[in-house]
């Protein structure tokens, strides 16, 4: 005897029940127990979902208001940086998150502040239009990159295989780029950006 699980009326999986020992084991009531069993799973399942998922959004607000917070209450620009870059390692665990800052004057990107499990990298320029990092400077337009062969990339990281570059604004002033780098492949959720 079988039953489908349906969520949202679409079947997500099957539930079943087997006899070995004789033919006709199950009656019709045991199907309308089984049914019944499988549509209280699907809810349970789809409530579990849905629950997951706003524990998720409430972990991601929480993460937003920090570092607004540290943004807002900072008097120290590398301080804040610093701040924002450690929270951001402490909530999504990436290899690399480094800000790096425009310097117009000699046109290439200076990193000021950086976390990650791969730190190396404090103080290093990168040119405007130089990998990633520096065509997000150059173009001032994000950029990700989910599977990029080892060594292909040219992240900040030579071992990076994932890359998420975000220009960093001031009205219409490009100030600086937030460089995320992963050694995995597919580091970042779709629904991060």
């Amino acid at each position: 005897m079988r039953v489908p699980i349906f969520i949202g009326g679409k079947p997500v999986g099957v539930m079943a029940a087997l006899s070995t020992e004789r033919e006709l084991q199950f009656q019709h009531r045991d199907l309308e127990v089984m049914q019944t069993a499988a549509g209280q799973l699907g809810v349970a399942i789809e409530n579990a979902r849905l629950f997951t998922e706003e524990q998720r959004r409430g972990r991601h607000l929480a993460f937003l208001n920090n570092i607004s917070k540290m943004a807002i209450s900072s008097e120290d620009a590398e301080q804040m940086m610093a701040a924002i870059v450690r929270e951001i390692q402490k909530n999504f665990h990436y290899d690399h998150i480094g800000i790096g800052i425009m310097d117009y004057a000699t046109k290439d990107i200076e990193i000021k502040a950086e976390a990650g499990t791969a730190s190396q990298t404090l103080g290093r320029r990168i040119a405007v239009g130089s990998g990633v990092l520096g065509k997000v400077a150059r173009t001032g337009v994000s950029a990700l990159v989910q599977n990029a062969s080892l060594g292909q990339l040219a992240g900040v990281l030579p071992e990076s295989r994932a890359v998420l570059c975000l220009p960093i604004r001031y009205g219409e002033k490009l100030l600086g780029v937030l460089n995320i780098e992963s050694r995995e492949e597919n580091a970042f959720a779709p629904q991060m950006f």
